[in-house]
């Protein structure tokens, strides 16, 4: 879910979001009052830092995060990048070994999240069919596969006549 998406990127195919400029917005996804005069209006900082347009799609918005999380190295003595599917797959081993790599007191209990963004309703995953071949390659083709390589993936390996 797009959550900040611009109207344009909303309810269209995934060939069509992952090709369309990414702009976000101010919007229903927010807890801004009805009145707020930011409502409807673009998330100037969500742009391109290196020209201030908004990204040509979200693989090249991937891409700046990906490096803007990697200047944060030099930045930020204590930091930590963190992929979502490894702490999904062990939770309380991610918490235990982030506690002692930072020397931050853990408690002994540990409360598995169960409902969807800390709310009421309950978190249930979704199923997504698998990325179209065409698709998949265009992807791989807007990435740095040097930097995803540095982060942990490996896309390339996805497709078989793209891996050396």
């Amino acid at each position: 879910m797009p959550w900040h998406a611009a109207p344009e990127l909303r309810g269209v195919s995934f060939a069509r979001l992952v090709r369309t400029p990414w702009r976000c917005v101010w919007g229903a996804d927010m807890e801004l009052e009805d009145g707020d005069p930011r409502r409807g209006s673009e998330m100037l900082h969500e742009r391109d830092p290196r020209g201030g347009a908004p990204f040509a799609n979200a693989m090249r918005l991937r891409t700046s995060k990906h490096r803007a999380w990697d200047e944060l190295r030099v930045r930020a003595r204590h930091h930590e990048f963190v992929r979502y599917e490894d702490v999904a797959r062990d939770p309380r081993g991610f918490v235990r070994t982030f506690c002692e790599r930072f020397a931050l007191p853990r408690r002994a209990w540990f409360h598995d999240v169960t409902t969807f963004k800390g709310g009421r309703d309950r978190y249930r995953p979704k199923r997504y069919e698998p990325i179209d071949a065409e698709d998949l390659s265009w992807i791989v083709a807007e990435l740095d596969h040097e930097l995803e390589l540095a982060h942990g993936y490996n896309i390339r390996a996805r497709i078989p006549e793209l891996t050396p």
